[in-house]
């Protein structure tokens, strides 16, 4: 048999359950106060998880603040019964149900917990299957106007546009989500054009991770678009999002006018010298940005000279990371791979002496 440990409030209680090794069967119940149940990545299977939520359900202690079941064999019919069972808990503050293959039918059953439970504050859905209509189920939850939810994780669920365009409008209205990830799905220029629209209008939001999403210029442009008048949003990942030159270009002239963004994450993006430059340009005026990630670009020895350039002129930037870009020594030296030992060695000095200083 395979032993589960639950805490009570905080500290490990001994036995939480005691579950079959083969079948994963539920066996027992003794959860009575505990504060968090953590079996994230065990053996249990889809009947022990719905048998466990039957018994948090007719537990009358209303304790539990933490569920985390991520990467066991739930399923949506174990998803559906969590949500259920948990929806009368009114402490319960933070659950992670990823990869878990979650499809829509359990999304949206969560989602009506999301709408209504007074004290939910963070949902991670990440490696899921929720697609556009679980995506869809959740935004609406959050546009009700009753909903307490502060972080959600929806990486890697399958989403396209049409879940990006749906939460773009639970971000115009909603003033209370903080961290909205969204890495690794297929959203791109339609989608990413329409949550830089709705960045206009929210003033809550503070992380947003739109990585390793097909964004392409046009969506870099939209984005930018909305940073212009965004004060609030704090880090901006766009990792690997195909922004090329173009992207970058609208971006850095958004740098112009805001201040708030302290975190920007632009790697892997096919930017070069043009890109560049004009992030350069911007880091001269902007007075907000402290990290920049530009790592794995085909940023030359152009480019590089005038960031580091710009990094001399702005005080408040603590880190610009340049790794694995296309930079070449002087002319007629052999070409060095990565950014050039100059560029890097300066870089390194100016930034390592600013950060002592803080």
């Amino acid at each position: 048999m395979s032993l589960f440990v639950l805490l009570v409030f905080g500290r490990p209680c001994g036995v939480l359950d005691l579950f079959d090794e083969v079948t994963g069967t539920y066996l027992g119940a003794q959860i009575l106060n505990c504060t968090r149940i953590d079996l994230q990545h065990s053996s249990i299977s889809a009947r022990g998880v719905i048998d466990l939520a039957q018994a948090i359900l007719v537990n009358s202690s209303d304790a539990l603040m933490v569920l985390q079941l991520g990467g066991t064999a739930a399923g949506d019919p174990a998803a559906v019964a969590l949500a259920q069972a948990t929806a009368s808990k009114d402490r319960l503050s933070q659950v992670d149900l990823g990869a878990i293959a979650m499809t829509a039918e359990g999304a949206a059953t969560w989602a009506a917990t999301v709408e209504t439970h007074p004290s939910l504050r963070t949902l991670d859905l990440e490696w899921n299957r929720v697609g556009d209509a679980g995506a869809g189920a959740l935004a609406r939850a959050l546009s009700s106007g009753s909903s307490m939810l502060e972080r959600l994780g929806l990486e890697r669920n399958q989403l396209g546009d049409a879940a990006a365009v749906a939460l773009s409008e639970t971000l115009r209205t909603n003033q209370r989500l903080q961290v909205l990830s969204l890495e690794g799905n297929a959203i791109g220029a339609e989608g990413v054009r329409a949550i830089g629209s709705a960045l206009s209008d929210n003033r809550a939001l503070r992380i947003l991770n739109l990585g390793l999403n097909p964004a392409g210029a046009e969506g870099g442009r939209g984005l930018a678009d909305g940073l212009r008048t965004n004060m609030w949003l704090q880090r901006l990942m766009l990792g690997d999002t195909a922004l090329g030159d173009e992207g970058a270009v609208a971006l850095a002239r958004s740098l112009r006018f805001n201040g708030a963004l302290v975190h920007l994450d632009l790697r892997q993006n096919g930017i070069g010298d043009v890109g560049a430059l004009a992030l350069a340009e911007a880091l001269r005026l902007n007075t907000g940005l402290r990290t920049l990630h530009l790592d794995l670009n085909s940023i030359g020895s152009v480019g590089a000279a005038e960031l580091l350039s710009a990094v001399r002129a702005n005080p408040y930037l603590q880190s610009l990371t340049l790794e694995r870009n296309e930079v070449y020594p002087p002319l007629g030296a052999p070409r060095i791979a990565g950014i050039s030992s100059v560029v890097h060695h300066e870089l390194l000095a100016v930034l390592g002496a600013r950060n002592q200083m803080v």
